[in-house]
């Protein structure tokens, strides 16, 4: 008996090739750039991310909260005319309010000086006294004297304040500030990330953080005029060698001071790497 034949056809299939427009692929590589542009505009550094990594390089925040007290001392120079006046000085200070500085002058006949507050109260020694009058002027008035002081006592947390920037990335509550990423600048020592500074009584600095180690290298700002009836203060004052910055190889070299175009005041740098 014959079997019926089976035939079998195959049908060839042509697979289908879906090719996008070329405008459309350019524009898919268009967006894909510009997307990869915002990140990394988003990965631009910040003022909170330079602070956090100098504290962190600094012992990180639970170490730099359990420093309650420290003593620094050492010894600085001052221009006086054509001449550079040694200073040894001692600083104490007791978190987050108390802060004192002495200053004794080996080569003159004056005694020790020392400035610094507690709270919201000025500590001098001496206490200054007022210069005689000129004859035929009045007496500076009890409202002007107590003026003059008020400048003194912010001066003082002025000078507690740039220390603690440079020590610890950071002031206390007796003096707040803000900062504000301004730019990544050339040092000496690499790039630095710059953050300007803001508080009281138009306190204004600019500190400069390594970008590799993330250590605070310089401290710049505007030194104010201290008051003219107080003569043994008739000084800029330096801050005093930071704790972390004591190992030799990391020693304080003030600048010379400079003038700005514009300005009568000097601006003191101090280089803290």
């Amino acid at each position: 008996m014959r079997q019926p034949q089976t035939t079998h056809r195959f049908t060839p299939i042509t697979p289908r090739v879906v090719c996008p427009p070329i405008r459309g692929l350019l524009l898919a590589v268009a967006i894909a750039g510009s997307c990869y542009q915002v990140a990394g505009l988003a990965q631009s550094p910040t003022a909170d991310s330079v602070l956090a990594s100098a504290r962190r390089a600094l012992g990180g925040e639970a170490k730099i909260a359990a420093v309650r007290t420290f003593i620094a001392t050492g010894r600085t120079r001052q221009v006086r005319g054509e001449n550079l006046v040694p200073i040894e000085f001692e600083i104490q200070a007791e978190l987050p309010d108390k802060y004192s500085r002495r200053d004794e002058f080996p080569a003159q006949d004056a005694g020790p000086v020392t400035a610094g507050f507690a709270g919201d109260q000025l500590v001098l020694i001496p206490r200054p006294v007022p210069p005689p009058p000129r004859p035929g002027a009045p007496p500076i008035p009890p409202q002007q004297q107590e003026m003059m002081l008020r400048g003194r006592l912010m001066q003082a947390k002025q000078d507690f304040a740039r220390l603690l920037l440079g020590m610890f990335a950071g002031t206390t509550t007796a003096f707040p500030v803000t900062f504000a990423y301004v730019a990544q600048a050339e040092a000496p020592q690499g790039k630095a990330d710059v953050l300007e500074v803001r508080g009281p009584n138009n306190f204004a600095a600019r500190i400069f953080i390594q970008s590799e180690t993330g250590l605070p290298i310089m401290l710049s700002w505007q030194a104010p005029a201290p008051p003219q009836w107080v003569p043994q203060l008739d000084r800029v004052r330096e801050p005093a060698l930071p704790a972390h910055l004591a190992h030799p190889a990391h020693p304080m070299h003030p600048v010379h001071p400079h003038r700005n175009s514009g300005s009568s005041s000097p601006t003191t740098r101090t280089s803290m790497a």
